[in-house]
């Protein structure tokens, strides 16, 4: 059976991109442009991993990574930052948020799929 992704990202070329690449690589995809209502969608879809942007509006990436984490909503789905925010910040704020690991965006697919596949 495929591995479900839940990507979750306010740009919508980041969305298509990233969902063409990983259903090229076999997964299935599930794709939101907001975190709001997002452990709703957590919860009914039961992904096997998270791709989480950390800027979007109304509530950040990070916000959400607490609320997922704290109210033990999937404890062992990865949850993985997604963002082109600086390394440096990627790594604080996957330690403070209790993230699972962080993928940079490069735009380059074939370093996001290698790196999913660790992951997974």
């Amino acid at each position: 059976m495929p591995k479900k992704i839940l990507v979750i990202d306010d740009s919508k070329t980041v969305l298509l991109r990233t969902r063409h690449a990983l259903e090229q690589a076999g997964y299935v995809v599930v794709t939101l442009e907001t975190a709001m209502g997002a452990t709703s969608v957590i919860r009914e879809e039961r992904p096997d991993l998270i791709l989480l942007d950390l800027t979007m509006p109304e509530v950040d990436g990070e916000q959400l990574l607490e609320v997922v984490r704290n109210f033990g909503i999937l404890p062992d789905t990865t949850i993985l930052l997604y963002s082109g925010e600086d390394e440096a910040i990627l790594q604080l704020v996957t330690t403070r948020a209790n993230a699972d690991g962080y993928i940079q965006k490069t735009g380059d697919m074939d370093v996001l799929l290698t790196q999913v596949r660790e992951y997974l």
